[in-house]
Order: structure tokens, then C-alpha cells, then sequence
């Protein structure tokens, strides 16, 4: 019951009278990623408001952009600093994500994503061909050797990523413990395998986006049971994300204060101080809005 297909969420409808929110941490295990690295493209991506999932699905699959777009050959050698100041980029951007609608074997946006999430936490080829076809739920079929042109790809445009990697392999090996930057401790038992490394690699992205979670979801609930937000119900903790809802009307004003909770302010372990995001969409059920579901979630700007 915690995580619900997205194709029957639209079941889950507010109470009368009031409108649901859901607040994400937007991009949230990959910011906390460009932080244990060292400054470099990944980072730049954050630093220019650009989602790491559009870029890669530019590079990646550049060829396939060619024909609706004449200078993504131009775009894919500029300085990530300059692509947002390009007239060519944003119309570029929102074809990339629009893509992820099209059909399975034309999903690139999705692929993209696919590629960071399990890259990032040094995934093999063959498990990231078996989870592209479990999440996508048997849709996107992907060979080895394709899979791994995808890994070595995203290597080359973040090497720093790499550089990650082996240096918390080290430090597991050596001292088998590692903290999430709220600096709660994990301690890993049991003989070194690629597994393990995985885990590791996984344990303080996750787990600090797990705790900024949870914390935010204890700070509301003590200001609703002081009566700071009234109308404001706490219904589901989706692990980057909170789903809520209350009075129609008071949307913009509850999804404010539940950014305040969310938007944490945190340490690199290199002392570099950054600052979480957030965004949120409403509606009148959980499902995200379509031409078949208008009445599902919209992203609204605060």
C-alpha cells in the first residue's frame, strides 16, 4: 500500500472539500551524488538547473534528436553553464522529456533515467537489462551489449562518478562503516562482494533522502497537532516524497510550508554546504493528469 502503481492511483481521491499534494524531492539521490563527488559536469547539471536524466538522454541518443532538432550536434558540445542561455535547448528539453510517452522502444527520456539511477550505484550490464524490464513492466527490452554501451557512456561524460566509487569501495574495505550526512552510521558485515559495494554506494543518497523525509513528516505532524496548518492531513510517505492534502484554496499556501521541511539545507563530506529542492503538484487524485485524467496531478510553480 506504500507505493501504488501509477495506472491505479487515480482510485486515491481527497476528502470533500479539500485537494491532495504531493511534494518531491526533485533530482534528490542524484544531487546528493554530485556532492560526494568531486566538482565536475554531474555537479554543473544542479548548479545550472538542468536534470541530469534530459542530459544524458541528449547525449546518449543523439541521433535520434537529428531530426526534429538541426543543431543538437552544436548543443552537445557546449558547456553545460551555456546550454540554458541556447533559444535551440528548451524546445529540445521538452521533446526529451515528452518522450516518455512515446512508444517502449522510443522511450529515451525513460532509458536516460534508467541509465543515471543504476549507474550511479555501479550497476553490471545484465542486472541493468533485467531492471529496465522489470520497471517498465516487460515494455523496454535492452541486449548486454547494449546495456553496457549505455554504462560506459555515462562514465565518460562524468568521471568523476568513477572516482566516487573507489573511493568509498576503500573506505568500506578498510573500516566497513559508513555515515549519510545527517552522520547516522551504517556498519556493513560479511566478505566484500559486488553486492555489497552496491549497497554502499547506495546507503548515503538513500538513506539521507529517507531521513529528510521522515524528519519533515515528524516537524508537520507536531505543527498540525499545534494547529500552525489546519486542514493540512499527512497521507503517504513515498520515501522522496510526501502526499497530502487540505482545503481547497490553501494549496499553494500548505505546499510552501511543506517545502520549508523538505528543502534541508546539508554538508558535503568535503564541508561544501548545498541546499535540497522540492517541487509539487495538485489535484483531485494521486495520479499524475493526462488528456484521460485531467483531473490528476499538476505541477504548479510557487
Amino acid at each position: 500500500m506504500q507505493n501504488w502503481d501509477k495506472d491505479v492511483r487515480s482510485l486515491v481521491i481527497p476528502s470533500e472539500g479539500k485537494i491532495l499534494g504531493q511534494s518531491d524531492q526533485s533530482g534528490a539521490e542524484a544531487k546528493i551524488v554530485a556532492y560526494l563527488c568531486r566538482k565536475g559536469n554531474f555537479r554543473a547539471l544542479f548548479d545550472n538547473n538542468i536534470k541530469p536524466h534530459v542530459y544524458v538522454a541528449m547525449q546518449l541518443f543523439q541521433e535520434k534528436w537529428k531530426s526534429y532538432c538541426e543543431g543538437v550536434s552544436r548543443l552537445c558540445c557546449l558547456k553545460i553553464q551555456d546550454l540554458k542561455q541556447d533559444p535551440e535547448f528548451k524546445p529540445l528539453e521538452k521533446l526529451i522529456k515528452e518522450s516518455d510517452n512515446w512508444p517502449p522502444s522510443k522511450r529515451y527520456y525513460y532509458m536516460a533515467k534508467q541509465v543515471c539511477h543504476e549507474t550511479n550505484y555501479k550497476i553490471g550490464k545484465n542486472e541493468f537489462v533485467s531492471n529496465t524490464l522489470k520497471k517498465s513492466e516487460g515494455a523496454i527490452v535492452l541486449k548486454p551489449e547494449t546495456a553496457q554501451e549505455f554504462l560506459d557512456f555515462y562514465y565518460k561524460l562524468f568521471p568523476e562518478i568513477l572516482e566516487w566509487h573507489r573511493a568509498i569501495e576503500n573506505q568500506v574495505r578498510t573500516t566497513m562503516l559508513l555515515k549519510n550526512l545527517f552522520g547516522h552510521p551504517r556498519k556493513f558485515t560479511g566478505l566484500f562482494r559486488p553486492d555489497l559495494l552496491k549497497k554502499a554506494l547506495a546507503f548515503i543518497p538513500q538513506s539521507t533522502i529517507g531521513m529528510i523525509t521522515n524528519i519533515a513528516i515528524v516537524e508537520l505532524q507536531e505543527r498540525i497537532d499545534n494547529g500552525e496548518l489546519p486542514g493540512l492531513d499527512l497521507l503517504q510517505n513515498g520515501h522522496d516524497s510526501i502526499l497530502w492534502q487540505c482545503y481547497i484554496g490553501d494549496e499553494k499556501d500548505m505546499a510552501v510550508e511543506v517545502a520549508k521541511h523538505l528543502n534541508r539545507k546539508l554538508l558535503s563530506p568535503r564541508g561544501e554546504p548545498f541546499s535540497m529542492s522540492s517541487e509539487v503538484a495538485v489535484g483531485y487524485n494521486w495520479k499524475p493528469a493526462s488528456e484521460k485524467n485531467p483531473e490528476g496531478l499538476k505541477e504548479i510553480i510557487l
